[in-house]
């Protein structure tokens, strides 16, 4: 699944691990004990949100696992082998006392099937609303000798023409324009992450790239007299890593988004007396971008981080003195969203930070097109409270660029989509949205006819071939985590699309 802003097994769980103590209102009693024990640790979902069939067969065993409900012909652990069962045991996960009676769960049961809908058909009206893409040429290259394609990450150097990927294989390379990529460096597993500092290279190995609780990940330091170097083992499915020296010292620290699955955190790896030391800033799992900024003007750099899973949501952590960190959540989203990457910007040059969302991950337990995934703005009211202004819906969005591609003023959006309507609308696997309007969120969607030439899980913005204007490139995965027609399947491994990269025509 994001820079990896990684996918695979994030979104639309629903996390029951926590109950309301208080007063839920003048509500009917149905809908009170839906609420009193599904919404206590995350948004609370609408029933109407998923079909009947869903809720049946996939998300309400799982609830019930994690109410400690044991559900006839169900086991929570039956992917899973006996180290991590011990380990969501230990973080009881799935509670072995039923944390509901029964009389409480049948009425759950039955009032989300009585609210869902049978079928959530396609939104046909999509098909039409885009112009053909002109701004940008587009380029389908070749970057690995496999069958399908691998792309797991995207790294661009300002000022440095080309761009730095990474495949599921473990390579590192370099791509320039005109030219063949070429490898640099070789891992063991996925390369998730790469960032470059003082003349060293940091990268993320991820270990197992399928949803687990083991801690397989690494981070390596590569130099050019001392290649590979560990900084940091035992990383729990770690998706995503920034370098920065936050304290102004004069030493690097390192973030890493440990994603984990259903336990995770966000890790700070410091320089203490010449050690490297761990520290867990955020205790959740589906930790899966940070971004850096003084939110608060004190001169400290902050963090923006976006959490998937079932607690899904944003945090700033400010910092304080010592490095440490104190946490607000400043956004509490759906769990149903699926969010996958978060873009920090001033969209309305009012000199805060605003927020875009890519929501649609389809994954995991309810795999379904649904009409609320795509792109959310959030507009800053000066204080860091954020309140939702725009909301442009894409199935399966999976990444954002927000930059100013036509150079015209404004902030423009670049989405890509890993879950789009294969069926009625396959060319929506990627998105440029053209700012027509900044005050009244006035956008003009364009698309690719052979977009799903590739299916992209990650995406980069930068000047690749130093114009003067800010390109667009797209790596493409074709190992499916979810349903996909087979004659995409077919298309894809016949292929040797890996990259799309777009060329901004504008210089």
């Amino acid at each position: 699944m994001k820079r990896i802003k990684w996918v695979i097994g994030a979104g639309a769980i629903i996390s029951v691990a926590c109950l309301l103590d208080g007063c839920v209102g003048n509500i009917d009693k149905p809908a009170a004990t839906y609420k009193t024990y599904c919404g206590g640790c995350h948004n609370l979902p609408d029933p109407a949100q998923l079909t009947k069939g869903v809720w049946e067969r996939l998300v309400l065993p799982e609830m019930g696992a994690r109410l400690g409900v044991k559900i006839e012909g169900y086991d929570p652990y039956r992917r899973v082998d006996m180290n991590e069962k011990m380990l969501l045991q230990s973080n009881n996960v799935y509670p072995e006392k039923p944390m509901i009676s029964d009389s409480d769960w049948e009425a759950v049961t039955k009032y989300i099937l009585e609210n869902a809908p049978d079928s959530m058909p396609a939104d046909l009206a999509r098909v039409e609303r885009s112009s053909v893409l002109t701004q940008f040429s587009p380029t389908f290259i070749k970057t690995e000798d496999f069958k399908g394609s691998l792309v797991t990450h995207f790294r661009h150097v300002d000022d440095e023409k080309g761009v730095y990927g990474a495949n599921a294989n473990g390579q590192i390379w370099k791509w320039e324009p005109g030219d063949s990529a070429r490898i640099e460096e070789t891992f063991k597993t996925s390369v998730v992450s790469f960032n470059r500092s003082m003349g060293r290279e940091f990268v993320v190995e991820m270990g197992q790239m399928h949803p687990t609780e083991q801690s397989l990940g690494t981070l390596w330091e590569v130099t050019p007299d001392q290649p590979q170097r560990k900084v940091a083992e035992f990383l729990q499915r770690p998706v995503f890593s920034l370098v920065e020296d936050f304290d102004g010292d004069g030493t690097d620290e390192i973030l890493v988004c440990e994603f984990g699955n259903l336990i995770g955190q966000l890790t700070l790896i410091s320089d203490i007396d010449g050690r490297r030391e761990k520290t867990q800033l955020l205790p959740y799992a589906g930790c899966i971008k940070v971004e850096v900024h003084d939110m608060d003007n004190d001169g400290l750099k902050d963090l923006v981080v976006l959490v998937s899973q079932g607690n899904e949501g944003a945090y700033i952590l400010y910092q304080g003195k010592g490095l440490t960190f104190a946490a607000r959540q400043i956004l509490r989203l759906n769990p149903l969203y699926g969010s996958s990457d978060l873009e920090l910007f001033d969209y309305d040059g009012d000199g805060d930070m605003d927020i875009a969302v890519a929501h649609g991950d389809n994954a995991d337990y309810s795999p379904i097109l649904k009409p609320y995934h795509g792109m959310r703005l959030f507009l800053n009211d000066g204080k860091n409270n954020f309140e939702e202004a725009f909301f442009f819906p894409a199935y399966g969005a999976t990444q954002v660029e927000a930059v100013d591609f036509d150079q015209d003023g404004d902030v423009d959006f670049a989405i890509s989509c890993f879950f789009p309507d294969f069926d009625n609308n396959p060319k929506e696997s990627f998105i440029y949205l053209e700012n027509t309007s900044s005050a009244d969120f006035s956008f003009q969607p364009h698309t690719l006819a052979n977009a799903d030439d590739g299916r992209w899980i990650v995406m980069e913005s930068g000047d690749i071939d130093l114009d003067g204007d800010t390109d667009l490139i797209l790596g493409s995965f074709t190992y499916s985590p979810a349903f996909t027609p087979k004659s995409f399947i077919d298309k894809w491994n016949a292929s040797t699309t890996d990259v799309l990269y777009l060329e901004n025509k504008l210089k």
